[in-house]
């Protein structure tokens, strides 16, 4: 690495180019990275909101949230999903494995949640929703005025949204609390029983009216023309005039109906300082820069609230900018004043202002370049980069220190001017040992890249920062530290003829070709004056050295009591998370309680609000969850204390007498919405109910718990309407049918989306307007079903009939009267014609008996011819007569048949044509007789679960309770130890989440980010120094670098966290460069043909002041933070300081002592062991006895 130094020296004016070109830089980059809270991370997991109105959580559980956890589960990649179902509505969470696609995730959650929703209910409504960071608004506004909700929505939307959504890094502008008008169609039962029309045909006739058929394409000359069919219903005006057939004719809607522009159904209501309001969500695109966008959107509210008149504020509830303006602030101060810090601990040491600022140059240059990689990698300036920033102070000036410090001790040891080659040989000695140094310091933190959830994500950026500001270090340390020296630095002595060559030719042609070139060290190193601190140290070292035994046991009884005092440690996940001070309150009123008695308990405590001081704003949100249920969250002001506030609202509102119950939820600065949970799993729910019982009452008994809740605790009245399956299915209706007459009812039914006057309207149809109690319920008309109605018909036709029957009986007899006149005359007519036949054909046998002449041809007339003549004639019309009377009696049988047939269809046609005036007469005249809920059901109250649970499919309850000390391990532990001993039902599994699971899974990770840390540690020593057993020494200042942890963390009351875990990480690789410098030296002392004693000895004396300086630049610098001298930082702050420093006080004091005993323990060993082996090499060469050389091994 020493090549970097010859080259830098080679090339003096391009690395003084470099220097301004990256001050340049860096200043543009600083300025330009983007600023936010927190690193912008996507959370493995994802919800889905289900909306189920009027549901009990049961039928939510059943109907809608079941069908949704089915699909999820069905997911590749998938884990442990939560689900919660209340009245109206319920959650699914759904987590899965760092790594996988969240995008993609996603996206088959939406499709799955939208694949299912045919087989729920139709007024089942879904939302699936993410996780991330980036869905935390970057402000939220409150906005009151005197305006009417609908008017004041209506502004913000068309003015205020506009505006802020033009802001550039908006991404959208959410209106919420607003209520939506619908158009709401109210049946009036009376008109529409004077009508004769029922409720189905209106709402199909409805329906049907407002829809547009594309009926395909015509043609006109060259252009080609839709065909459309129909237009819709855009106006109040035009759903009233909606026709509607009746038997009478058509009429309109608005002659049965109400039809009338309403607020939908309120589920919730929100206050600011007791003022109604609607809040503005402002969220921000991920690659824009919060505080611009903060200042940008503030900078419109004032000319915002004028064009929304009508008194109208917008104040601002959250904002991230502050915090981050704030964070930056506290950071940079405590950045700035560990910087000057450092820069006196170099002063006093060095006693030289040139080598200060030579090596005080190279902390802003190495986070400048920090602030370039950020900048080119696309980071952000968040708190963690700045943490990350502030900790790297101390510790990116240490390699500056030890070369600055070499150049000078050199120089101030030879006569003669600063030269090039000196600088380069004093380099070359420490570059192997500081580059081994860097390294390990940047390699403790690439186990941080396998530490998974969130504390992976969030403490990724500080893990890069903090890596390229040291490797950024290194090459300033190793470059541009050694061109200022040469520059700047001045020695201590010269003598003449050499400062005057110096001040004519500081770097001569001859000096430039022997740049880096091997230099012998000065002869007289050892001889050269021996500091104040090295007076002191010294006969330490030689004692310790002297007695190894008693130095190795002192360490070791240091180290067995730092291991016995872990246990007096308090843990918790991530201390302090700052922020804005609030108090939050809660109140719970009995499980069913309506909307407006909630919200009138609640105007009760917003009264306490205004009386109590040190309080900014007030914001209330009634019902959000459950209409038993209010929230307050107050902001208190600057020099408010929480602590005071919030005891002063616990003792004002205990001393209330009104219902439910409140309490102090959180507090700012606290550790947030932190809990511990106890998930109970059962069989069956009076297993459940009684393991609830008995987790409670332990977790209530736990010093350190406070607010333990169960959301198994709360049952809420419920009317279960029975419905008689026989009896109403004698009426035509199913369950599902009286199921949906109630809804329509109650709730009403949504059967199409207008647009009126061009804003979206949802059409409620409802068959009554009622507010329902139970009584009205069982009084309640279920619309005619078909099977009634087709009963009723065939009930009047069949009556008609009857009646027409008897009529027609009636009409038929004395029609027949006439007929049978007719016939008697017709048959007596037939008997006379009969009797006139018999007479005639008598009269024919009687001539034909009379013998008649046969004529001959030729024979002359005689009488008898002329008789006989006479008498053919008579056979002959006697003949016709009775032909005759043949057929006027065959007549007569002909028209007493058809007389017959003629009253036979006749009264067949007429029995017809009555049977369907009679049906047609009941399908136009006769409705059903509508029967009431009570007929075929019955209404009864019962008690229901509040909500219904369910983790991975399988129906369970948590019982959450609040940390309220500052020692979650502790906590923790009590809680395993009493659930190990407590007795539960048989089939009851219990399992422990929220912040201890979260805890216990982050110290893991981090405990075995730790070991990799030292693996890896060692193995860049390994490789530095060319020996498996140098390393195991520099890896002894590990443990006693927790013993100083340990220590700082015990004096200072302060939890082991998070912070402190990762400020252990850190100290792995910082702890080990002091003895990594220390090591090389003694080494290089070895080399030069030292004893281990003198090499130890004067490696030590030598290394002594940059030992001290780097750990002293490293612990100064973060005092600052240590003590907390602004609060900036957040979570980040203190305890990482206090481990940092306690690790290094610790582990610098022992490196300086016990590394050097265990050096010279085990070279003296090696070089036993190599004199054995020579001396056993010699005797086989001259072929001694081997029993007297093993003799001699074993004793030895």
């Amino acid at each position: 690495m020493h090549l970097l130094t010859k080259l830098s020296l080679k090339n003096r004016a391009i690395v003084g180019l470099v220097t301004l070109a990256i001050v340049v830089i860096g200043l543009i980059a600083t300025v330009s990275l983007k600023q936010e809270l927190i690193p912008s991370t996507q959370i493995p997991q994802a919800g889905v909101g289900v909306v189920y109105p009027g549901a009990s959580p049961e039928n939510v559980a059943k109907d809608a949230v079941g069908p949704v956890e089915q699909a999820i589960k069905a997911i590749p990649g998938t884990g442990r999903m939560t689900s919660s179902s209340t009245s109206g509505g319920g959650q699914v969470q759904v987590e899965w494995d760092y790594g996988l696609d969240s995008e993609k995730m996603i996206a088959n959650i939406r499709a799955a949640v939208d694949g299912v929703k045919a087989a729920m209910p139709a007024a089942v409504s879904t939302e699936v929703y993410t996780g991330g960071s980036d869905d935390i608004p970057a402000m939220q506004l409150v906005v009151t005025s005197d305006a009417e909700n609908g008017e004041l929505v209506e502004r913000l939307e068309s003015v205020v949204v506009p505006a802020f959504n033009d802001v550039s890094g908006v991404r959208k502008t959410e209106v919420q609390g607003k209520t939506e008008t619908l158009l709401a169609v109210t049946l009036r039962p009376a008109d529409l029983a004077a009508k004769k029309v029922t409720a189905p045909a209106v709402m199909e006739s409805i329906r049907a009216a407002g829809v547009v058929n594309s009926a395909g394409t015509s043609f006109d000359g060259d252009s080609q023309l839709s065909v459309e069919v129909g237009a819709t219903l855009d106006s109040v005006e035009a759903v009233s005039h909606v026709p509607i057939a009746t038997e009478s004719g058509t009429v309109l809607l608005s002659e049965i109906a109400t039809i009338a522009e309403e607020p939908a159904e309120v589920s919730s209501i929100a206050r600011a300082d007791g003022r109604p309001s609607l809040n503005l969500s402002i969220m921000k695109n991920q690659d824009a820069n919060a505080v611009s966008l903060s200042h940008a959107v503030t900078e419109l509210i004032p000319d915002l609230e004028k064009q929304l008149g009508k008194n109208a504020t917008l104040d601002v509830v959250f904002d991230q900018a502050p915090m981050i303006e704030q964070s930056i602030e506290d950071l940079s101060v405590e950045g700035g004043l560990g910087l000057l810090f450092a820069i006196l601990v170099i002063l006093v040491f060095l006693f030289s202002v040139r080598s200060t600022i030579i090596t005080a140059i190279s902390i802003p240059l190495s986070l400048l370049i920090a602030m370039i990689g950020l900048w080119v990698g696309d980071f952000t300036l968040n708190i963690f980069t700045l943490a990350a920033l502030t900790v790297a102070v101390g510790r990116v000036v240490d390699d500056s220190i030890v070369v600055i410090e070499n150049i000078k001790r050199r120089s101030d040891t030879e006569d003669g001017p600063l030269t090039a080659g000196s600088i380069v040989a004093s380099v070359r000695q420490v570059a192997a040992a500081i580059t081994a140094s860097t390294i390990t310091t940047v390699a403790v933190f690439l186990p941080i890249a396998l530490i998974g959830g969130v504390t992976g994500e969030l403490f990724r950026p500080f893990a890069v920062t903090i890596s390229i500001a040291l490797v950024a270090s290194l090459i300033v340390s190793l470059t541009i530290v050694p061109v200022l020296a040469f520059w700047f630095l001045k020695p201590r002595k010269k003598s003449s003829a050499g400062a005057v060559a110096g001040q004519q030719d500081v770097l001569s042609a001859e000096h430039e070709d022997s740049i880096g070139e091997d230099i012998p060290e000065p002869a007289h190193d050892e001889d050269a004056k021996v500091t104040r601190l090295q007076r002191g140290y010294m006969p330490v070292l030689r004692s310790a050295l002297k007695h190894p035994v008693v130095t190795l046991v002192t360490a070791s009884v240091i180290f067995i009591l730092t291991i016995g005092s872990t246990g007096l440690l308090k843990t918790d996940f991530l201390g302090d998370l700052g922020g804005q001070k609030q108090v939050s309150v809660s109140l719970e009123m009995p499980a069913g309680t309506r909307l407006s008695l909630t919200d009138e308990r609640a105007a009760e405590i917003e009264q306490v609000f205004e009386k109590t001081p040190g309080i900014q704003t007030l914001l209330t949100t009634v019902g959000s969850g459950s209409t038993n249920q209010a929230y307050f969250t107050a902001t208190l002001t600057d020099n408010s204390d929480v602590s005071t506030v919030a005891a002063a609202l616990e003792k004002q509102l205990s001393a209330q007498d009104g219902a439910g119950t409140v309490r102090v939820e959180s507090q700012g600065g606290d550790q947030g919405n932190q809990t511990v949970d106890v998930t109970i799993k059962a069989d069956n729910e009076q297993a459940l109910a009684e393991g609830s019982d008995n987790v409670m009452a332990m977790m209530s008994g736990i010093t350190g718990l406070s607010e333990v809740k169960s959301d198994l605790a709360g049952e809420q009245p419920l009317l279960r309407v029975k419905v008689d399956r026989v009896a109403a299915a004698a009426y035509g209706f199913t369950q599902s049918d009286i199921g949906d007459a109630l809804s329509s009812v109650l709730r009403g039914s949504t059967i199409a989306t207008l647009t009126i006057n061009g804003e979206p309207r949802d059409l409620l149809f409802r068959s009554h307007q009622v507010d329902a109690t139970p009584a009205d319920i069982a009084a309640l008309s279920i619309p005619v079903s078909p099977l009634q109605q087709a009963q009723a018909q065939k009930a009047a036709s069949d009556a008609l009939l009857a009646e027409q029957e008897a009529m027609s009986n009636e009409a038929t007899a004395k029609a027949e009267g006439q007929v049978s006149s007719q016939r008697s005359e017709l048959v007596k007519a037939r008997a006379e014609a009969v009797a006139g036949l018999g007479e005639l054909r008598t009269q024919l046998a009687e001539l034909s008996a009379i013998p008649a002449p046969e004529p001959g041809s030729g024979e002359p007339v005689t009488t008898d011819v002329l008789q006989g003549q006479a008498l053919a004639d008579a056979l002959a019309q006697l003949s016709g007569g009775i032909s005759q009377a043949e057929e006027g009696i065959r007549q007569i049988d002909t028209q007493l048949t058809e007389l017959d047939k003629s009253v036979a269809e006749s009264n067949a046609a007429q029995a017809e044509s009555e049977r369907l005036q009679a049906e047609q007469k009941a399908l136009v005249d006769v409705t059903a007789t509508a029967i009431t809920v009570g007929q075929v059901a019955e209404v009864v109250r019962e008690k229901a679960a509040s909500t219904v649970t369910r983790i991975d499919g399988e129906r369970a309850v948590t019982i959450s309770a609040k940390p309220t000390g500052d020692d979650l391990g502790a906590i923790s532990a009590a809680l395993n130890a009493k659930l190990d001993d407590l007795q539960l039902p048989a089939g009851v599994t219990t399992d422990i989440g929220g912040a201890s699971a979260e805890q216990d899974e982050a110290f893991g990770q981090l405990g075995v980010a730790m070991l990799l840390a030292i693996a890896l540690v060692y193995i860049v020593m390994v490789a530095t120094f060319r020996s498996l057993l140098q390393p195991v020494i520099l890896l002894v200042s590990v443990p006693f670098a927790a013993t100083g942890a340990i220590l700082a963390l015990l004096l200072t009351n302060t939890a082991l966290g998070i912070p402190s875990m990762i400020g252990l990480l850190m100290l792995i690789g910082i702890v080990v460069t002091n003895a990594i410098v220390l090591i090389d030296l003694i080494n290089h002392h070895r080399a030069n043909g030292a004893s281990i004693s003198e090499a130890v000895l004067e490696g030590s004396r030598l290394r002594l002041r940059p030992i001290i300086m780097t750990a002293c630049a490293t612990i100064f610098a973060l005092v600052p933070m240590a003590l907390g001298l602004t609060g900036g930082g957040m979570f980040i702050s203190q305890s990482l300081a206090v481990v940092v420093i306690g690790g290094l006080i610790s582990s610098t004091l022992l490196t300086l002592i016990l590394v050097p005993v265990l050096y010279a323990l085990l070279e003296r060993r090696g070089e036993r062991k190599e004199a054995r082996r020579l001396k056993r090499e010699e005797r086989a060469a001259t072929r001694e006895n081997p029993e007297e050389e093993q003799l001699e091994e074993l004793l030895s």
